[in-house]
């Protein structure tokens, strides 16, 4: 069993974070200051990952001291229950039901055959859509449910506050994980393929999402060649197309253990793990539960 364990989560203090500690956020405090629209935080969520979202959601208010406005999707198996605890600890929140979105969704691509086709079948397609047609601020900050916060972002807050930073801006992945090349998109699109885009956390203009250009990029011969990855090679390519920008590099992906001197960390699925035996370790043996309690 010792060794079933180790193998499977690297270590028992994984186990320890992830099924003990980390279900303890659930009884700080709310955070209800979540209404200035200098930006407005999307976030999609699964029945899976809404208690790291809490975490990740709740460590960056923390540590910005920010109030931005916060709008959270939930996907098809997030539960009642699990939308009254999101509602209790984000009471001035929108939380989005998906199937209450659907019907406006389908309104407004009814013009846009591949994309409403895009939205109905992928699960990660709502980052793409939704966030555009339900934002209520031009500027749309990602926020994936892997992130977690360790101090005051300075870099990312400043982007964030100045209303007059006109690109998007993204942390940098450790690859280009897109279904398409530079050299397809060059040839078949007339532009350059920013490298290592990641969608998961960054600001993102809502006008850089035009929906005529996504049905266009949807034609590209190899689009759907790696169906995880169509979301983030289309933001990139709206990104690509409108100009974008990288966090630095203490934002980038990594997938190698260690926190120190970094803001947050994108605990992307190869590194799950150490979002718990790491991350939340790391915060809550800085009495982070208690100091939002």
């Amino acid at each position: 069993m010792t060794k079933f364990y180790r193998k499977e989560y690297g270590h028992f203090s994984t186990v320890y974070y992830r099924d003990c500690v980390r279900w303890k956020i659930l009884k700080t405090s709310p955070v209800k200051e979540t209404e200035d629209r200098t930006c407005e935080l999307h976030a999609l969520t699964s029945t899976n990952d809404f208690i790291n979202l809490i975490w990740g959601l709740k460590s960056f208010y923390y540590f910005s001291r920010r109030q931005y406005a916060l709008c959270i999707h939930t996907d098809p198996s997030v539960t009642e229950d699990q939308k009254q605890l999101l509602e209790q600890h984000f009471p001035n929140a929108r939380i989005l039901d998906r199937q209450k979105s659907d019907e406006h969704i389908r309104n407004c691509l009814s013009n846009h055959p591949k994309c409403l086709n895009l939205r109905c079948k992928h699960p990660l397609a709502p980052k793409l859509f939704d966030f555009k047609f339900f934002a209520r601020s031009n500027r749309i900050v990602l926020f994936d449910s892997d992130l977690l916060f360790f101090d005051f972002p300075a870099q990312l807050v400043k982007i964030l506050d100045d209303q007059a930073y006109s690109q998007n801006c993204v942390n940098r992945d450790n690859g280009n994980f897109y279904t398409v090349d530079a050299e397809e998109v060059q040839e078949h699109l007339g532009f350059e393929l920013v490298p290592k885009f990641n969608s998961g956390l960054g600001l993102i203009h809502s006008d850089s999402i035009k929906i005529d250009s996504i049905e266009k990029f949807l034609n590209l011969p190899r689009i759907a060649s790696h169906f995880r990855r169509m979301e983030q090679t289309l933001f990139a390519l709206c990104s690509s197309y409108y100009g974008t920008s990288f966090l630095p590099s203490e934002y980038n992906i990594r997938l190698e253990p260690g926190i120190e001197g970094l803001p947050s960390r994108h605990y992307v699925t190869e590194i799950r793990y150490l979002m718990y035996c790491e991350g939340i370790k790391n915060l809550h043996q800085r009495k982070f539960l208690q100091s939002i309690a």
